[in-house]
């Protein structure tokens, strides 16, 4: 018991001396929970003896139910100290439940596992890389438009997009998915703490999930490789009415899932959301166990991301007719032209943030301007830009060295590509730094 309550029951029944009544009835009188128990003792007193007064079983059995009570106050105390700090863990285990579910539903954290088990699918055919590499486009994008990009996760998502396109589709596979485990792995840094947990999850999965199913390979039809060509020079609506009559007509299974997944990008990102969600909602229900079917959920994150940033560019628009525009107003504006793949908006604003403004923002744009030249084919620009971070700037330098050395391979000068990547670089980003030096720099 705590304060005084192994002398308050004496004190109620007059067991105590005067100087250690007046002590503990001065205690009870400024210790709330002391009066509590003071005044139901004095109720279970009065209880008792009217049992006793009208009680006709004597003296002893009266005792005993005295005995019990006192007993059943005690244990009812003691229980209330034990219970009490119970509590507290088990508030504290809903709280790490809780918490670890809400990390669990994270986009960050479901595209980082996604990435890993990719890493380990089979990956047997043509069109699963392109779809793939569409995935990592807009995984990329995510990372590019975050205030604080994970750059070694930037690094080796851009290797993964600039891979030789003259290899054989074994080797741009086996490139994939090594970068794949890197870029998850890089991704993770953030929660280095949960990467156990998420093991065990995905073990969890494997153990569960049904066999993907393999698809025999074969020709793909001539509308379908017009709309892949269609997406590559961003013609969108060519691209939506194209893949549209080779999902009435596949030549192949292989070509159905992938023109399926493909029109659902090409809808969204030309804003027919009810036509883009209809198809993601089909998709892996008819094409369950397909690398286009665990990309899926995913490509509708980056749709929502999409959507939102379209309404906080309607807000920016309001900005400028009131002439209150700053540099985050055209950050925005660029990262939602980037997220629809328009390239060409995207440079003018980012570029507008580059002459204008200072600060983080000027960097980030730095940054994005300087992949949009890169996926423009403006190797020289983007060397420019890369090449522009100061020393003090040590993370997106050493980023910038990076990029520097990929441009420069992706316009054959491999000697300067050799020469621009640091030390620094190659430690930081392993994973893409192997990749690079395998398909550009080995002799």
């Amino acid at each position: 018991m705590s304060c005084f309550e192994d002398q308050i029951l004496e004190y109620a029944t007059g067991n105590l001396s005067e100087q250690e009544a007046d002590r503990v009835r001065g205690h009870i009188k400024y210790c709330p929970k002391c009066h509590a128990y003071y005044l139901g003792l004095l109720k279970t007193e009065a209880e008792l003896n009217a049992w006793n007064v009208s009680s006709s079983f004597g003296d002893v059995f009266d005792k005993e139910i005295i005995i019990a009570c006192e007993a059943r106050l005690e244990e009812k105390d003691f229980l209330h100290d034990i219970l009490k700090p119970s509590l507290k863990y088990l508030y504290l285990l809903l709280g790490l439940i809780l918490f670890f579910a809400v990390y669990r539903f994270t986009i960050f954290s479901e595209t980082a596992a996604v990435s890993s088990r990719l890493g380990s699918s089979r990956i047997l055919l043509e069109t699963e890389a392109k779809d793939l590499e569409l995935y990592l486009g807009q995984r990329l994008i995510g990372e590019l438009i975050e205030n604080d990009p994970d750059l070694c996760t930037l690094a080796t998502l851009g290797m993964a997009l600039n891979l030789p396109p003259g290899e054989t589709a074994e080797h741009r596979i086996a490139s994939l998915k090594y970068l794949l485990k890197e870029t998850s792995a890089a991704g993770r840094k953030r929660f280095f703490l949960f990467s156990a947990v998420d093991g065990v999850i995905q073990a969890t999965e494997d153990v569960f999930k049904p066999k993907p199913a393999v698809f025999p390979a074969g020709k793909l039809g001539k509308e379908f490789l017009l709309a892949a060509a269609a997406m590559d020079n961003r013609e969108w609506d060519k691209a939506a009415g194209l893949l549209a009559e080779v999902m009435l007509k596949p030549s192949s299974a292989e070509e159905a899932k992938a023109a399926m997944f493909r029109q659902a990008f090409v809808l969204d990102l030309t804003g027919d959301y009810a036509g883009a969600d209809r198809l993601y909602a089909q998709l892996p229900e008819k094409y369950r166990g397909s690398v286009e079917a665990l990309l899926t959920p995913e490509m509708k994150k980056f749709s929502r991301v999409r959507r939102r940033s379209s309404a906080l560019v309607e807000k920016e628009a309001v900005r400028i007719q009131q002439g209150k525009e700053n540099a985050s107003t055209f950050y925005r504006i660029g990262n939602e032209r980037m997220l629809h793949l328009d390239l060409d908006g995207a440079v003018e604003a980012y570029t507008r943030v580059i002459l204008k403004f200072y600060g983080k923002n000027k960097r980030h744009s730095k940054i994005n301007l300087a992949w949009c030249f890169m996926m423009k084919g403006d190797y020289k620009s983007a060397i420019d830009l890369y090449g522009s971070f100061k020393r003090i700037d040590l993370d997106h330098r050493i980023y910038g060295d990076f990029g520097k050395s990929l441009a420069y391979a992706r316009l054959g000068d491999t000697d300067r590509a050799r020469e621009s990547i640091s030390w620094e670089a190659s430690r930081e980003f392993p994973g893409a730094y192997k990749t690079f030096a395998e398909n550009y720099l080995a002799p």
